[in-house]
């Protein structure tokens, strides 16, 4: 059954969730933290979007954020859905280098 459509519409505030595979690990360290916060405002920036808060768990992370243009919501929610579960933590710092290109 295929995925309901989503609602994306500029300056609707959305909540992204993304938990690990098998509720695996999303970080390992500290760093990786570091990497996904400091990339994560890289991102904002460029696609010009509010991220009012955030949760980051060890197998997860929540970003409710507002966009100007629906673009970064559908992109960044089709690139999170579209990346390998193998290799957790690689995936997730191979994911924002991808975004930010």
């Amino acid at each position: 059954m295929p995925r309901r459509k989503r609602l994306q519409i500029a300056g609707l505030p959305t909540h992204i969730i993304q938990c690990g595979n098998n509720r695996q690990a999303r970080f390992f360290a500290d760093d990786d933290y570091q990497f996904f916060l400091y990339h994560l405002a890289q991102l904002a920036k460029r696609f010009r979007c509010a991220l009012h808060a955030y949760v980051l768990m060890s197998n997860h992370f929540q970003l409710p954020l507002t966009s100007v243009t629906p673009f970064f919501v559908f992109r960044y929610s089709s690139s999170l859905r579209s990346a390998r579960a193998a290799r957790p933590g690689v995936e997730l710092r191979q994911l924002l280098l991808t975004l930010l290109q």
